[in-house]
C-alpha cells in the first residue's frame, strides 16, 4: 500500500491507495481513452438511469499551481457535463516551490485558491480507482463509494462558452471567499492597471510551445496604448516574469514596471485585478484570466494537430493574433461601456477586499 503525500496537512487523515492503482491514475488519461471513457459513463448511465451520480476527483499532479487548478477546472466541468459529482482533494505536491517543501507550497496554494471551497471532499472510506478502469471493468461504476481519480479530464467539448461562463462567477466566489487584503496590489497612478505575464524562467526560445518573443507582446502593449490613448486614458504597466533585468531591457524602455522573481501569490492577484490583463501562453495567467473580472487580451497555445487550443478563451476575451496584434475597437469598446450596477458593486467588493498599495 502506499500513503498519499500531503493530505494530512489539510486535516485529512491518511488515505491509503494501492501503489499499482496510484501508477496508473499519475499515467493520466489521453484524448482517445478520455472519449471510451465518457462512452462507458454514458452507457452505465443509460442503464442505470436511477443510479447515484458517479464521483470524480483530481490527484496524482505534482506540476505547478496553474496546470493543476486548470486540472481541478476540468474535472468541474466533466461533472457538470456528465451529470456526475465533483469531490475535492486538496493539492498535495507541487512544483516551483519557493523556500519551503513542495509539500508545503502546495498547501499554501490550495489556501490561497480555495478551490475546495463549498465543495465535498473524497470520503475516508471511498474506494478511488483509476478513471481508466471502466474500460476494462464496467461494473466498477456501480460499486458505492466508488470515485474515478485522474490528474485532469480536460475534454474541449466541455469547454463551451456557456459552461466557461457559469464557471467564472464559480472560481470568484471560491478566490474571494479568503480576504486577499493582504496582497499588495500595484495600482501606480495611471488610470488603468495594466498586467503583462511573460513567461520566461522554466520557458526558453528554444521551447517555442510556451514561448512568445518580446517583440509579440510589446505590438501588444502598444494596441493598448493606443487605445488608451485615443480615449485620453494614462496607464500604469505592470510585467510580470523570471529572469534577469537585462533580459526586459525593451519592456522597462516601454514604460513597464518591471516585477521579476517576486512574490508569485502576489503576482497572480496582480495578473486576477488588473482592468486589461495580457497573458502569456500559460496556465497561471489563464487561470488568473478566469477569474478576473477585467478586459482579457488572450494568446492561443497549446494546440493539437488540428489547430484547436488545449484550453478554450472565455467568452469576452480579446483574441491576439500570430503578430501579437488585436482587435483595438473590440478594446476601445470594452473601455467606453459602463459596467451595470451589479458588476459595479461587485468590482466595489472585491476592491474592498483587495485594496491597493
Amino acid at each position: 500500500m502506499l500513503i498519499v503525500l500531503g493530505l494530512n496537512g489539510f486535516g485529512l487523515k491518511e488515505r491509503q491507495i494501492k501503489r499499482h492503482r496510484l501508477v496508473k491514475i499519475k499515467k493520466g488519461l489521453g484524448e482517445p481513452e478520455l472519449r471510451q471513457v465518457l462512452a462507458a459513463i454514458r452507457a452505465h448511465q443509460a442503464a442505470h438511469p436511477a443510479a447515484a451520480p458517479i464521483s470524480i476527483t483530481c490527484l496524482g499532479r505534482h506540476d505547478g499551481a496553474g496546470a493543476q487548478a486548470l486540472g481541478i477546472i476540468s474535472a468541474l466541468l466533466w461533472a457538470e457535463a456528465t451529470g456526475g459529482r465533483y469531490l475535492h482533494t486538496p493539492f498535495a505536491v507541487m512544483a516551483h516551490a519557493v523556500g519551503v517543501t513542495r509539500e508545503e507550497w502546495a498547501a499554501r496554494w490550495e489556501r490561497f485558491l480555495n478551490l475546495g471551497h463549498g465543495e465535498r471532499r473524497v470520503p475516508r472510506r471511498a474506494r478511488i480507482i483509476p478513471a481508466r478502469d471502466p474500460l476494462t471493468k464496467p461494473e466498477t461504476l456501480a460499486k458505492p463509494g466508488t470515485v474515478l481519480a485522474a490528474p485532469y479530464f480536460h475534454w474541449r467539448e466541455f469547454q463551451t462558452p456557456d459552461a466557461l461562463e457559469r464557471l467564472r462567477p464559480l472560481l470568484r466566489r471560491k478566490y474571494y471567499s479568503r480576504s486577499k487584503s493582504g496582497v499588495r496590489l500595484h495600482r501606480g497612478s495611471g488610470s488603468l492597471m495594466v498586467a503583462i505575464h511573460v513567461r520566461r524562467g522554466d520557458i526558453t526560445e528554444g521551447r517555442r510551445k510556451f514561448y512568445t518573443h518580446n517583440d509579440l507582446v510589446m505590438n501588444a502593449i502598444e494596441g493598448v496604448r493606443a487605445v488608451a490613448r485615443d480615449l485620453g486614458r494614462t496607464l500604469h504597466l505592470n510585467l510580470f516574469s523570471e529572469g534577469p533585468e537585462e533580459m526586459f531591457a525593451p519592456f522597462a524602455a516601454a514604460g513597464c514596471t518591471l516585477h521579476l522573481d517576486r512574490d508569485p501569490f502576489e503576482a497572480f492577484h496582480n495578473l486576477v485585478s488588473a482592468d486589461i490583463l495580457v497573458q502569456a501562453k500559460s496556465s497561471f495567467s489563464y487561470l488568473a484570466g478566469m477569474i478576473s473580472t477585467g478586459i482579457v487580451l488572450h494568446e492561443r497555445y497549446a494546440t493539437n494537430a488540428a489547430g484547436e487550443p488545449f484550453y478554450r478563451h472565455a467568452p469576452g476575451w480579446i483574441m491576439r493574433d500570430e503578430t501579437g496584434a488585436f482587435d483595438r475597437d473590440a478594446l476601445r469598446q470594452r473601455l467606453l461601456s459602463p459596467p451595470s450596477s451589479a458588476s459595479r458593486a461587485k468590482n466595489g467588493l472585491l476592491r474592498w477586499l483587495s485594496p491597493g498599495s
